[in-house]
């Protein structure tokens, strides 16, 4: 059995790193403090199935893969993506998970409510554009492949948005991030994998694709 290499794996941690502070982790007042929660679905503490979620707060559902049992959460009235014309006062959560409590395997969702620019006006596909690109860059991740994509939720609600796939430099380890414009909320679904075991992963795709806003 071989071990990971190392410097993928930091890599692939740096960017994970980087998703949290770029999304939630504003430094300051208490509401930006670290909160973990065991859901109940019956299934203990590490969950071995995956299991339906919803977050009253972020407004979304998802559905987290096994092993989600405990999720991390910080929540933060300031956006830090905010810059030049964006707004800086939204409400920012972020809803993460380290897959069998094991560093570099897992996924997160932030949402980023109410965004808008100084000027009051919504934020628009630019702005989701913006986000994604800057996670991915600052982390040195090397991107493989990006696409736009179509959804269609409920009540007739079509959303569009952005999706990226990369790896460390050398090509080792995967990560994905999605963005999404609902109306004036952005969402930005992260999910990383420092053995590679990723894109193909069903669990993981049904964690992408079967994500929810709510649309009242």
């Amino acid at each position: 059995m071989t071990s990971t290499p190392s410097w993928p794996r930091r890599r692939v941690l740096a960017a994970i790193a980087l998703v949290a502070a770029l999304t939630a982790l504003a430094a300051g007042p208490a509401d930006a403090q670290l909160r973990k929660t065991n859901p109940d679905v019956g299934d203990g503490e590490i969950r071995s199935t995956p299991y339906r979620y919803a977050s009253e707060e972020g407004q979304f559902q998802v559905t987290w893969p096994s092993g989600c049992g405990e999720l991390k959460i910080r929540a933060n009235d300031a956006d830090p993506f905010a810059e030049g014309e964006e707004a800086e006062i939204v409400l920012v959560q972020h809803v993460s998970c380290d897959q069998y409590g094991v560093e570099g395997e897992g996924c997160s969702v932030t949402a980023s409510l109410d965004v808008r620019d100084r000027q009051g006006r919504p934020a628009g596909p630019a702005h989701v554009v913006s986000r994604v690109r800057k996670v991915l860059e600052a982390a040195g991740v090397k991107l493989v492949r990006q696409q736009a994509i179509k959804k269609e939720y409920p009540d007739g609600l079509k959303v569009e948005g952005l999706e990226v796939f990369g790896t460390a430099a050398d090509g080792s380890g995967q990560f994905w991030v999605r963005g999404l414009l609902v109306y004036h909320d952005i969402y930005i679904l992260s999910g990383w994998s420092a053995r590679g075991d990723l894109w193909d992963n069903p669990e993981f795709q049904t964690f992408f694709n079967e994500f929810v806003p709510y649309t009242e």
